[in-house]
């Protein structure tokens, strides 16, 4: 698991694949989404963020996320990151 430092709020953040971003997100935990080819610490590119009572389901969120942020340059695919495991 890969784990990246994030200046803007100064929290660490931990990288998790689709399916245990799925379970978290199901547990109520909030999820960061960010496009494949993006910086995590981007001044001009911020994460999207997700959390399960907010009326989303995580389907919903990632077609959500999907429709609205995929580019050429940042890339097509999600990375998902939480706070803590």
């Amino acid at each position: 698991m890969k784990t990246f430092y994030y200046n803007k709020t100064k929290e660490t953040l931990y990288q998790v694949n689709k399916q245990k971003a799925e379970r978290l997100f199901n547990e109520g935990k909030t999820i960061h989404v960010k496009q494949n080819n993006a910086n995590v610490n981007s001044v001009w590119i911020d994460f999207v963020m997700y959390k399960s009572g907010e009326g989303y389901t995580f389907e919903k969120a990632l077609n959500t996320w999907h429709y609205y942020n995929p580019r050429n340059e940042l890339g097509y695919y999600p990375q998902f990151f939480v706070r803590s495991v």
